[in-house]
């Protein structure tokens, strides 16, 4: 009997040992790749943490997320920036309130960056950010967050119509934040046919706050120069591309420039009249100043002579 049991003890003991040792080894390769990427996360080289950051977008390591959303205090206004990007392709809908943190960056490209993926994500959460920004002095930011609540009102009306249940909660919660009574009709349709307590809840809040506001949009429409882009597109497509009988006035200039007369001084080279004879010898119609003659022009002569003999 007590050898046996000695055997069943020592059977146990290497099933532990062995189940033990599985475990270091599936955790060794996940540690030694979070410990190069910590490395990397950590060096002096923007431009190698920006590579990390692309690569944990899409790993898939469990830490990820995290080592992501501390990125975004890095202190290169480029890294920050590409942090923003990655959470986006993650579509996370929890990292809306570590990106909205970014609205105030210092500089221009984090901020616009960040407004286009808090649109592109949406949810409740963008809501109160992307408005604090329709009172920007800065015209260019004030029309991205237009954009993008445009953006986050047509995605949370497709989240209406998902089959899943946290989306179509998510999606009443923010066209309640949104104040636009332009989707009130689609929610009055969704609490008929809703089955869910909580979503049932949601849309009846949502309703609740729609009902009571007036009957302006709060949410500004997109900016007019996106108008405009659309008109001028409908009408090219209407007209099969005809010029336009649109003139356009341009303020018209005179510019009076000085008049200068030069006088230039006339001189009268006087000429000798030409002999009205053939012309069967070489003759100077200039009169010639009296020059001594050298043996070469008697030379010159006595060719030119001989070429008119011929």
């Amino acid at each position: 009997m007590v050898t046996v049991a000695f055997l069943l003890i020592l059977f146990h003991f290497l099933l532990l040992r062995s189940a033990l040792a599985s475990e270091e080894t599936e955790e060794e390769p996940e540690d030694r790749e979070l410990e190069v990427i910590m490395e990397k996360l950590t060096s002096d080289d923007p431009f190698m943490r920006s590579e990390v950051i692309d690569y944990l977008s899409y790993c898939s390591h469990p830490k990820a997320f995290e080592l992501l959303t501390n990125s975004l205090k890095d202190p290169d206004w480029a890294v920050r920036k590409d942090a923003v990007t990655a959470l986006g392709s993650m579509a996370d809908l929890k990292a809306v309130k570590y990106i909205a943190e970014l609205l105030t960056d210092e500089y221009w490209h984090v901020r616009k960056e960040v407004i286009r993926v808090v649109g592109l994500l949406g949810g409740k959460d963008a809501i109160e950010p992307l408005m604090s920004l329709l009172s920007s002095e800065d015209e260019l930011i004030k029309s991205s967050a237009q954009k993008a609540l445009v953006k986050v009102g047509n995605k949370a009306i497709e989240g209406m119509l998902s089959k899943r249940i946290n989306d179509r909660w998510n999606a009443a919660k923010t066209l309640g934040a949104l104040k636009d009574k332009r989707p009130l009709p689609l929610l009055l349709e969704a609490i008929k046919i809703e089955k869910d307590a909580k979503v049932k809840n949601a849309i009846q809040e949502a309703i609740e706050i729609l009902s009571n506001l007036p009957s302006e949009p709060q949410v500004p429409p997109p900016p007019a120069e996106s108008q405009e882009d659309i008109t001028v597109t409908e009408e090219i497509a209407v007209s099969d591309f005809i010029p336009s009988q649109e003139t356009v006035s341009l303020p018209q200039e005179t510019v009076s420039l000085p008049q200068e007369t030069v006088s230039l001084p006339q001189e009268t080279v006087s000429l000798s009249q030409v002999s009205e004879e053939p012309a069967t010898k070489t003759q100077d119609t200039i009169k010639k100043p009296d020059v001594p003659r050298t043996n070469l022009d008697k030379e010159v002569d006595a060719f030119l002579a001989s070429l008119d003999e011929e």
